[in-house]
């Protein structure tokens, strides 16, 4: 159970079951316990009623008039001498069986037990006997007896059951619709914090928690805007941060090239020529980065723009690792292009070829030597899709969940050595994006990496 609505659910089923069991078996016993001694009462105060009349006219036709007041289905009555002879008795319940028990009850030294519950051994039948004495001035004239049988008794109760068992099945249903309305009136508010949490994983911080009411749930709502808050303002900041930077960068470093020129013409040995030249290469290099950092400043900004044409992929492609293969030659790298059909695409030249340079690039400072970088493309009914596999150093699932964010390296010394400002990936993703496609990428650590770029083949409307 990974959902705190079902966990809550299960819980709250499981009280309510708990809950209602307890209360129900409860209710039954304290209503079964009350209705048999009702009725074993009512069946004594009956003989006592009985034993009074006849106390005052012990007479036959008096003794008839008692037996035909029980001639029911379930009940009888009989009148017994003091000596134990049966003077009359009456119902459908009064049979031999019944009449051996009542003589031996009557035998019985136990005098003020006034109900009896045996069981005959006809069927394993159930009886239930009140018993009372008629008296008449301090003279026993005989006694009383009313049988009833237990069956009815016993359908009674077990159709009492019957309704406690369905009446708790529908407070248990009404209890899980209830519970299940509230768990998904608590839960909501978790769920949308769960989506406002992923949405600033993702970088989004415009997003904003719905914030409701004033218990912990809201607080906690508050507090997480506050934070969103927090980051955009934090994002912002950075980004104006990185774009005066970089264009406060730019006049200085056409300085130092320009110079570092000048100097490399005017050397006079050369050692001089050598230190000439490692300033001249390191300036293109941070000259590079400040190119990057412009783009994603400009991007950030809406600031650029694409023209896309229609144009042939692998023609395209092609063209790119020519430039490419002298930097996989000196890193000792094959690097292959394997194009199946010809494909026309929409897109942005010049942003295209800053794509695929970039990832192209990236697979090659990853890679080993003797190794092999492999651009393939395919085509589908809606995109054409280009992929990118290296045989590199690959990635951990940790690592993949933040190679998008700005100046992060996989592996800082590697990427260091060839030059890599941690930019190229942030870049080639807001790119793609603006193409409407979308980037993919699969790593497998000491296998190597696969980028998975997918262009939509009409023309989108910018």
């Amino acid at each position: 159970m990974k959902r705190i609505a079902t966990k809550w659910m299960v819980t709250l089923l499981f009280v309510m079951i708990i809950g209602l069991g307890l209360l129900g078996f409860s209710i039954h016993h304290v209503i079964t316990q009350h209705y048999r001694s009702y009725i074993e009462q009512s069946l004594y105060n009956r003989t006592e009623s009985y034993a009074n009349i006849l106390s005052h006219d012990f007479e036959t036709k008096t003794l008839q008039h008692v037996a035909g007041m029980e001639k029911g289905p379930s009940t009888g009555v009989a009148v017994f001498s003091p000596t134990g002879n049966l003077l009359i008795h009456s119902g459908l319940v009064i049979n031999n069986e019944v009449l051996q028990a009542t003589k031996k009850w009557l035998q019985e030294k136990n005098k003020s037990q006034k109900i009896k519950h045996a069981v005959l051994s006809l069927k394993q039948q159930g009886i239930i006997m009140a018993k009372s004495p008629i008296n008449k001035n301090k003279k026993v004239l005989g006694t009383v007896i009313i049988v009833t049988n237990q069956s009815w008794l016993e359908t009674t109760l077990s159709e009492f059951e019957s309704t406690i068992e369905l009446a708790s099945a529908g407070a248990l249903l009404v209890a899980a619709g209830f519970g299940l309305l509230l768990s998904r009136r608590i839960v909501r508010p978790i769920l949308n914090m769960r989506k406002t949490a992923e949405q600033l994983a993702k970088g989004n911080y415009q997003t904003r928690v719905a914030v409701t009411g004033q218990d912990e749930l809201a607080s906690l709502g508050k507090q997480m805007n506050r934070l969103a808050e927090s980051l955009s303002y934090y994002q912002s900041s950075r980004r104006e941060f990185l774009s005066h930077v970089a264009h406060e960068l730019r006049t200085p470093l056409t300085y130092v090239k320009g110079y570092a020129a000048l100097l490399a013409r005017t050397a006079k040995d050369e050692e001089e020529k050598n230190l000439t030249h490692i300033i001249f290469e390191q300036s293109n290099r941070l000259e590079r980065i400040v190119d990057d950092l412009v783009t994603l400043s400009r991007l950030d900004e809406g600031q650029i723009k694409l023209h896309p044409e229609k144009t042939e992929l692998g023609l395209l492609l092609n063209k790119i690792v020519e430039e490419m293969k002298p930097r996989a030659k000196e890193l000792d790298i094959e690097l292959n292009l394997h194009v199946k059909e010809s494909i026309d695409i929409f897109v942005d030249i010049h942003r295209f070829h800053q794509i695929i340079m970039n990832l192209i690039d990236n697979a090659l400072r990853y890679s080993k030597k003797g190794t092999i970088v492999t651009i393939s493309t395919f085509k589908d009914r809606k995109h054409a899709t280009i992929q990118v596999k290296d045989q590199g150093i690959g990635m951990t699932p940790e690592q993949l969940d933040r190679i998008w964010e700005r100046f992060y390296r996989v592996e800082k010394s590697r990427s260091r050595q060839y030059g890599g400002s941690g930019l190229g990936l942030s870049i080639v993703k807001h790119l793609v994006e603006l193409h409407h496609g979308t980037i993919d990428v699969h790593s497998v650590p000491e296998k190597g990496t696969t980028f998975i770029i997918k262009f939509p083949i009409t023309k989108k409307d910018e």
